[in-house]
């Protein structure tokens, strides 16, 4: 790639972006978004010579659940970055090559989940006794147990 602009977005009200780390190894400039709180977060990778290949980790990005967060699963969308007007066209404005033909990518998003979780609550009954110890032990023998 020459370019390669890409785009998270995710659910403000339930977690803050707090950190983002480029993969050094990548090779091109990288450039992002002036704040954390801007959304989508626009994350851009340029060559401007000539073309970057890589295989790996582009970057690592760090939420921080909000302490009001209600339960339950929230999408974080990974795109092309649309831009600040949303007509950008993926291969011709952003994710091309030297050659301004596009780079053929899969965005795969994701989703997370804030659930409630008691620390050493194995079993998931709301309490911690024995029969966590035991789940432990069995897992640790090597038995099939469902751990929650």
């Amino acid at each position: 790639f020459a370019d390669l602009s890409i785009e998270i977005d995710y659910d403000s009200s339930v977690v803050a972006l707090t950190d983002v780390q480029p993969n050094k190894k990548v090779g091109s400039t990288f450039t992002s978004s002036q704040s954390y709180a801007v959304k989508p977060y626009m994350l851009n990778w340029i060559n401007g010579e000539g073309n970057n290949t890589f295989n790996g980790v582009l970057a690592v990005l760090t939420f921080t659940i909000k302490q009001d967060a209600p339960l339950g699963s929230y999408p974080i969308t990974v795109d092309y970055y649309h831009g600040i007007t949303g007509d950008n066209v993926d291969g011709e404005d952003v994710n091309y090559n030297k050659d301004w033909k596009r780079v053929p990518l899969n965005y795969r998003s994701g989703k997370l989940i804030v659930c409630a979780y008691t620390p050493g609550d194995i079993n998931g009954d709301g309490r911690i006794n024995t029969k966590d110890a035991i789940q432990i032990l069995r897992y640790i023998a090597g038995w099939t147990v469902t751990l929650y």
